[in-house]
């Protein structure tokens, strides 16, 4: 699932249509805006995000595809940690391929916790 979610970040956010900048819009807002209402919603946005990654591995644990020492919210929290600074390293000119690489990277400590190597 990690791979799956991260695997589509990376080609979300190099994905431009040839007319906008590589990388996440409301990430770079909150990163250069002085309005604290971007840093509230970006943080809104994570905590969201990890929520619903948390709560599926949660439901893997449960199903017996994790671990019993894994922890949902860590990996889940790896995951969006991973999947931020992808958002940033696109809009610094890191192409696709870089993030795919760096995505299948990332995937190592939830293939630990996993009882087989995710897809």
């Amino acid at each position: 699932m990690a791979r799956l979610v991260l695997r589509g970040v990376a080609r979300l956010v190099t994905y431009t249509g040839g007319n906008t900048p590589p990388g996440s819009l409301l990430l770079q807002a909150g990163l250069s805006c002085s309005d604290a209402d971007i840093p509230a919603e970006l943080a809104s946005q994570r905590a969201h995000w990890e929520t619903a990654i948390c709560n599926r591995f949660i439901r893997a644990k449960a199903d017996g595809d994790l671990v019993p020492t894994a922890d949902p919210a860590l990996l889940a929290r790896h995951t969006v940690a991973v999947l931020m600074g992808m958002s940033v390293l696109a809009t610094q000119g890191v192409s696709r391929d870089e993030l795919l690489s760096l995505a299948e990277m990332a995937v190592m400590p939830v293939a630990a916790a996993t009882r087989s190597i995710p897809t």
